[in-house]
């Protein structure tokens, strides 16, 4: 791995991203714009003040600079030169100029200069294999308040990371799932996806930190199958059939177990069609089994619960489909059981 530092100012920052020579989306990034207006706000006015800020890190490779750390800095000054935010109306005077509730097209010539001219140090690291850089990620932000969704996308990678992605990229994750725009920008999707496949892996796992970030480790050194990738897809397009529209019930809580049950349907052989599988979800969450109930309060990541509501789940949709699963045992190809094994 070779290192260099170097001074980039605000405006070069600009141009390189204009000329696609700055990147800010590897794979293990965080999203942007998580930054609120406050934190942005404190953020340009240091700069105006012309104050020391953090070091950038960076990844090149064939003259492409890929942000490693220092995303939000650079994306924040790049869109207030954007005019795409105004200054906190709590933010302070400069030289006793009032910058408060202004864009960057309403500051005066000097403090423009000032902004444009501002330099961000910047470290940069090349000739280093994928997997240094997704380390480098990971330690420069292990003292940071992340949260545990990013050490995984972290922890697991860019090619691995991008199987996730297909699957929360899915239209039952994306049109279904009562998932907000804010979440997704934390990645709560992708983050179910970890615990489905986290269940996949090890039938009795919880879905804590802990749990997750073992079995994202053991994930590193195992190739992820096609065939499960596959499967996956799979289940979120019958999932996508099955709920026309979105319910209060697919929400975070509840999704990894219904996954992990179509994916055993799928697995079993035993045909549901999409609008049998809702009538049979409106009728459980209807009528949710008390045990399932307390195991989606407090402490719900932990293995105990996440075990409990998946044998509550199962043991209400066998006993619902008991007629169906009988007739399959014995052969039997009822008018009923072609009904309810009718999927498109």
């Amino acid at each position: 791995m070779k290192v260099s530092t170097s001074k980039f100012k605000i405006e070069r920052i600009i141009k390189d991203h204009k000329t696609k020579r700055l990147n800010f989306d590897l794979k293990i990034q965080r999203s942007a714009d998580i930054w609120d207006k406050k934190r942005r706000s404190k953020m340009m006015h240091s700069i105006l003040k012309k104050w020391p800020t953090n070091s950038i890190f960076a990844y090149k490779e064939s003259n492409i600079l890929s942000i490693i750390d220092g995303k939000q800095r650079l994306t924040v000054a790049l869109a207030f030169f954007n005019d795409q935010f105004a200054l906190e109306k709590s933010t302070p005077d400069i030289n006793g100029v009032e910058v408060h509730d202004k864009k960057f097209s309403e500051l005066p010539d000097e403090l423009k200069e000032i902004f444009l001219s501002y330099e961000f140090e910047m470290t940069i690291v090349q000739e280093a294999s994928m997997e240094e850089v997704e380390e480098l990620f990971f330690r420069l932000n292990g003292g940071m308040p992340m949260r545990q969704i990013e050490k995984t996308r972290a922890l697991l990678g860019g090619k691995k990371l991008k199987i996730v992605e297909d699957v929360s990229n899915t239209p039952f994750f994306q049109t279904k799932a009562n998932i907000t725009k804010t979440s997704k920008k934390r990645y709560v999707d992708q983050e179910l996806v970890f615990q489905i496949l986290a269940m996949i892996h090890k039938d009795e796992t919880g879905f804590s930190g802990k749990e997750i970030e073992k079995f994202v480790l053991e994930l590193r050194n195992q190739r992820i199958q096609d065939e499960l990738k596959s499967k996956m897809q799979n289940a979120s397009f019958y999932l996508n059939q099955a709920f026309v529209k979105k319910t209060p019930y697919l929400r975070k809580v509840h999704i990894p177990t219904l996954f992990k049950l179509v994916l055993e349907l799928q697995e079993s052989a035993l045909l549901i069609s999409p609008s049998k599988f809702e009538e049979w979800a409106n009728d459980f969450f209807e009528n949710m089994p008390p045990a399932y109930k307390l195991a989606t309060e407090s402490g719900s990541a932990k293995k105990d619960k996440v075990q409990t509501r998946y044998k509550e789940m199962k043991n209400h949709f066998y006993l619902y489909f008991e007629d169906t699963i009988n007739n399959k045992e014995n052969g039997s190809d009822s008018q009923e059981e072609r009904d309810v094994s009718d999927v498109s």
